[in-house]
């Protein structure tokens, strides 16, 4: 279904063996031909540029909240954009603001991401949007 040609070995190993439960709508059938920069809104607050990023990428929970259980293994997600500060993807349960993970990105980079909204489309198909954290804040 994904055009991979630019993904790493590592990502597409750890993408491979992971099902993706993200449930994308029915009128979304053009969602992985989009490509290039974001137009921005007159309300647009956004430091950086956004472009889109139509791939698979894999996160892992981390236990951020003490009342929330996360069980610390890999899932699949579909990304939906890139900036220098942060990233949106598509995730099949919903997350909240504050939450962070690791993120298995191209060329083997791993990055900490702190969600910084979520936001339900349907079953099984949450928007998040996450920025790019220090790694020393990231616990294991």
């Amino acid at each position: 279904m994904l055009d991979r040609t630019g993904q790493c070995p590592a990502l597409n190993e750890v993408t491979d063996r992971l099902p993706c439960r993200v449930a994308l709508p029915e009128e979304w059938v053009d969602f992985f031909d989009q490509s290039g920069p974001l137009p921005s809104g007159p309300t647009d607050v956004r430091k950086r540029p956004r472009y889109y990023y139509r791939e698979t990428m894999a996160i892992r929970y981390r236990q951020t909240f003490p009342t929330l259980y996360r069980n610390s293994c890999w899932y699949t997600v579909y990304t939906r954009d890139l900036s220098r500060s942060g990233l949106s993807f598509l995730h099949f349960e919903q997350l909240f603001p504050g939450e962070r993970f690791v993120a298995l990105l191209p060329g083997d980079k791993e990055a900490a991401i702190e969600v910084m909204r979520c936001q339900r489309v349907q079953d099984f198909c949450f928007i998040v949007g996450a920025r790019f954290v220090a790694n020393a804040t990231m616990a294991s």
